[in-house]
């Protein structure tokens, strides 16, 4: 058994967030996946926090049990206006404006990979400020991609 909280669209895909209705646990299930639905005439109430936390989600990587943190973003001239236009969720502070046309924004996430998609879809003109761990994770992540691309040309035939 289920309690439905939000259907929420993610990058395109469509989810039904629920708690499991035996230990509350928050569960994120792929809208197109579910079958053989049974409508129950139970009522059950949510608390403000958790409201919220639907509310300021990135993506479907949130976390439920997890204090949320803030992470900073340095944003080149070229991406700036995006994320001025369409910020990332209601979590978001511009935190400085440079003459340059520079900004800097924060943003409230419960797991890294809330943001590290952000920050790599937005590369080159997006840096992450005072998170080491989460710049490690796009380092990584970037070194593995050009050492498969470099394996996958040459065992193609691609001259590197």
């Amino acid at each position: 058994d289920l309690k439905p909280l939000k259907i929420a669209n993610y990058e395109g895909f469509w989810y039904l967030i629920a708690l499991d209705a035996r230990n509350d646990v928050l569960k994120k299930y792929y809208l197109k996946n579910i079958s053989q639905i049974t409508l129950k005439e139970e009522a059950f109430t949510t608390d403000s926090k958790l409201d919220e936390l639907l509310e300021n989600s990135i993506s479907v990587w949130f976390q439920k049990d997890v204090e949320p943190y803030r992470v900073t973003l340095e944003l080149s001239p070229v991406v700036a206006k995006y994320f001025q236009r369409k910020p990332l969720s209601k979590t978001q502070r511009i935190e400085e404006m440079h003459g340059d046309g520079n900004m800097v924004i924060s943003v409230e996430i419960t797991d890294d990979m809330e943001i590290v998609p952000v920050v790599k879809y937005w590369l080159p003109h997006i840096k992450v400020i005072g998170s080491e761990r989460i710049t490690e994770t796009i380092d990584r992540d970037i070194e593995m991609y050009r050492k498969n691309i470099f394996t996958w040309w040459s065992n193609n035939g691609v001259m590197v």
